[in-house]
């Protein structure tokens, strides 16, 4: 018994040796432009998808903006480009949202994407 487990110890440390000994796999990016931002947009009251409303995204001199539509809440900008970003959203009859600082990094293959939900509140 004392010889078995001698054997499967032996057995364990020399696949983890085999595993740290392999070179990592290779990476695979995917052919296709990722949104930097990825903003959702709804009607705080009802939870509906806040159609019409226009989301812009600017970082220095670039601008990128669109419209909610009424296939969804979700808008994408400034594709597989990364920067700090301020994000407005408005709507007529709504108050009006701003978020500065938005941070978009690049990772491996394409940007790191940036998701934001935003509830808009209706005006009074």
């Amino acid at each position: 018994m004392g010889r078995l487990r001698f054997r499967c110890a032996l057995v364990a440390v020399a696949n983890a040796a085999l595993a740290c000994d392999r070179a990592a796999a290779p990476v695979v990016c995917r052919d296709y432009a990722a949104p930097s931002l990825a903003v959702s947009v709804f009607d705080a009251t009802t939870g509906a998808s806040a159609v019409g409303a226009l989301v812009i995204a600017s970082d220095g001199e670039y601008l990128d903006s669109a419209r909610v539509s009424s296939y969804g809440p979700l808008v994408g900008l400034a594709y597989e480009r990364p920067g700090t970003y301020l994000v407005t959203v408005n709507k007529e009859g709504y108050g009006y949202f701003q978020m500065s600082g938005v941070l978009v990094g690049r990772g491996e293959c394409h940007v790191v994407t940036a998701h934001l939900s935003v509830d808009l509140l209706p005006i009074p």
